[in-house]
């Protein structure tokens, strides 16, 4: 008898634990007894932080994650990393190792970084299942910028402005008072007349800050900053001994001797000088519109000037899949949700209506986002191209759709660099090229500034500098593999 009360006893407490576990649901109780976690990945992206406060992001991450978790089973987490801190850091996460999917690059550490095996291949994943929205819209050279001597695909090039140039800004009172064509200026030279004007009647003014430098047709910079490629002769040479490059050290010269620059100029941060009104002369935004809002004045400009799309200018804003990540596909089914769909890119990039920007809709045109703060008070903001789709962006005082259209087909008119499938290998050269790198640190102030007495002297001085430190062995090595790279 007292067995078979036991035996009742232990099936009703049965009985009562199944009712409570299935009350619990499968990811409840019963998920926490048998060691079930949560199915749903976080994807973490790592990303420069764009503006110094980004203390939105908890509901930016909370609107986009309704979006993105329905679609591909997987939330979004941004780890921002503040600007000043952003290369050490990153640096640092990827060469130990660290876990996270995807991280935002650019330039030679993207280079640096793949080489030494921070990041994922993912040609197996460059297919319409996971990658379609970004395969169908990059082309061919885009992947080319981002494929290494072994094969590989080690980012995703964003859409973005890939044509370099050059365009001069003029404080529109200073044009109108004397007269001055800004269309005429096509040289370094033809600035110099309102420079003069500037120099002789403008009390506290100077002609520029600095000189943008004018794009060549002649010499394409390549991925290493110190070798450029001579497309007439075929072949690399150090920049130092580029005509162009040479011609605008002197030019800079000659201008701050005149006192068309200041002699401190090196000393000064540039922008907040600019907004200052104290120069007449800056870089253009390539549209007076855009020039005008950044600076806070009215300005004209000239007709850009172009140069060559090269591997460098690809690669000025990448999304690299990690080598740790535990979800490769997720992550850059992610990436092309971002590509996909406009609403959820939008979101990243301007953040949540009504509290980041306002909206006014304009009958037969698309939403008009107009930012609702001013520059000091913005809570969130990404560029485009830091998330991917840049051509995607709503019409806005940020971009509006007449300078993405403008952008796009110069992109699309744009002449290509003839090697911007060509990654030397520099590995045996590592010596020389922390040396180089050190010798940049010591004079690309000084020649762009011209802060020295004499520009011969101090020339030879430099290229002696680079000499010892190796750059010419580099320029031997590009010269070597791009004839085998010629031969394939």
């Amino acid at each position: 008898m007292r067995k078979y009360l036991k035996l009742i006893s232990m099936c009703l407490v049965l009985a009562s634990l199944t009712t409570v576990l299935s009350s619990c649901g499968k990811d409840g109780v019963f998920g926490k007894l048998f060691g079930k976690k949560d199915d749903v990945p976080t994807i973490v992206w790592y990303m420069r932080s764009p503006v110094a406060d980004m203390s939105q992001q908890a509901k930016v991450e909370e609107a986009a994650n309704k979006i993105i978790e329905p679609k591909i089973g997987a939330k979004l987490q941004f780890k921002f990393i503040e600007a000043a801190a952003w290369e050490e850091k990153k640096n640092m996460l990827v060469s130990t190792g660290g876990e996270y999917d995807i991280i935002f690059e650019a330039g030679d550490t993207f280079v640096n970084n793949a080489q030494r095996g921070a990041y994922l291949d993912i040609r197996p994943y460059m297919n319409d299942k996971i990658m379609p929205e970004i395969m169908k819209r990059n082309d061919q050279f885009v992947w080319d910028a981002v494929t290494f001597p072994d094969g590989g695909v080690y980012a995703i090039p964003a859409e973005t402005f890939y044509v370099p140039y050059t365009s001069y800004a003029f404080k529109a009172d200073i044009v109108d008072k004397y007269n001055f064509d800004v269309a005429s200026v096509k040289t370094y030279q033809d600035l110099v007349p309102l420079l003069e004007e500037v120099k002789k009647n403008e009390k506290g003014m100077y002609g520029l800050i600095d000189l943008p430098k004018l794009q060549s047709t002649k010499y394409i910079p390549t991925t290493h900053k110190n070798v450029y490629f001579d497309i007439e002769n075929d072949k690399f040479i150090a920049s130092i001994d580029s005509p162009d490059e040479v011609e605008y050290w002197k030019t800079v010269k000659s201008f701050v001797d005149k006192g068309y620059m200041p002699k401190d100029a090196g000393t000064k941060e540039v922008n907040s000088e600019i907004k200052s009104g104290k120069y007449a002369v800056f870089q253009g935004q390539m549209s007076a519109e855009k020039s005008s809002a950044r600076h806070g004045f009215p300005c004209y400009e000239n007709e850009p000037q172009f140069g060559y799309i090269s591997r460098t200018n690809v690669t000025n804003a990448l999304a690299c899949i990690s080598a740790t990540t535990k979800n490769p596909e997720k992550a850059l089914k992610l990436l092309n949700l971002i590509w996909e769909d406009r609403e959820l890119s939008n979101l990243l990039a301007f953040g949540i209506e009504g509290e980041d920007y306002k909206v006014t809709r304009d009958p037969g045109k698309d939403t008009r986002y107009i930012d609702a703060n001013d520059g000091n008070n913005v809570k969130w903001a990404i560029w485009h191209n830091w998330l991917g789709p840049l051509w995607d962006q709503w019409d806005s005082d940020w971009n509006s759709t007449e300078s993405l259209v403008y952008r796009q087909n110069v992109n699309k008119e744009a002449e290509k660099s003839p090697i911007i499938g060509f990654l030397p290998d520099l590995s045996k050269l590592k010596n020389e090229q922390a040396l180089v790198s050190a010798e940049n640190e010591k004079w690309e102030k000084q020649f762009k500034y011209a802060s020295y007495s004499n520009y011969d002297s101090k020339y030879k001085e430099m290229k002696k500098a680079y000499t010892d430190a190796g750059l010419y062995k580099i320029v031997d090595e590009f010269n070597k593999q791009y004839k085998e790279w010629k031969k394939k």
